[in-house]
């Protein structure tokens, strides 16, 4: 079963019989090639969000035919980014089994340039700007509410 990851903006594809991705976060991921979503435009729109980068990696994989995919982003945003794909999978491609890992760990003081270069926050504080984002985007309908993500979850574990 191909394996995908997610994050940075690319789409990493592993096409062996690795059976879990924690075997290969722990060998480093070192046998993945990585393509660029942007080569793979979403309707003409490039990668401006969270949702819309989300869709692009789902019809990837879905026309890719893979069957698992790894989403990795920042340890303060690693939670959206998955609800995020599973609320896109849960639409367009139910099979897809998504796991979650959180990328590689950065000072949580220094300050970054986050949502589209419109924050400037040191990365603790952009928890916080997360969880109302979450919040935010549950309320307008764009992101599954945690119920459905943990039974997602309950359901890709069976």
């Amino acid at each position: 079963m191909p394996l995908a990851f997610h994050g940075d903006s690319r789409l990493t594809c592993l096409n062996d019989k690795t059976d879990s991705p924690d075997e290969l976060i722990q060998n480093g991921c070192r046998t993945l090639i990585s393509h660029p979503l942007e080569i793979m435009p979403f309707d003409g729109l490039p990668s401006i969000n969270t949702l819309v980068e989300s869709r692009k990696m789902i019809r990837c994989v879905r026309d890719l035919g893979i069957q698992r995919l790894l989403v990795v982003a920042p340890p303060f945003q690693q939670l959206r980014a998955f609800m995020t794909a599973v609320t896109v999978a849960l639409e367009w491609y139910p099979e897809l089994k998504l796991y979650s890992s959180p990328g590689m760990a950065l000072p949580w003081m220094d300050t970054v340039v986050h949502s589209q270069g419109t924050l400037q926050a040191p990365r603790r504080q952009l928890i916080k700007e997360e969880l109302v984002r979450i919040e935010t985007y549950q309320k307008k309908g764009d992101l599954a509410r945690f119920k459905t993500v943990l039974n997602y979850i309950d359901e890709r574990d069976r």
